[in-house]
């Protein structure tokens, strides 16, 4: 039986640049709910990704590296935020 594990985390990498172009606009509109919700989904998206990955017999992708891309994400994608959050009450 083929694992979903490996075909997830590429999935979630892949959805990083959405994160991020996200997290920018959200901050620009200063609309932290939507920036919120969307990183909540994100969040829970990596942890069903780090236990399918952790039920799998010898992965292709080890589960730490689901943990380290999730922090990447939400560090980049915060720094979008606060980046757009000041630069839309500073005029753009």
């Amino acid at each position: 039986m083929v694992s979903l594990g490996p075909v997830l985390a590429y999935g979630g990498w892949a959805l990083a640049p959405l994160m991020a172009w996200v997290a920018l606009a959200a901050g620009l509109e200063g609309r932290a709910g939507r920036y919120l919700a969307l990183l909540a989904l994100y969040s829970g998206f990596a942890l069903v990704t780090w236990a399918a990955l952790a039920r799998s017999e010898g992965p292709a992708v080890a589960p730490a590296a689901v943990a380290i891309g999730w922090a990447g994400v939400a560090a980049v994608s915060s720094a979008l935020f606060a980046f757009g959050l000041w630069a839309g009450r500073h005029g753009r």
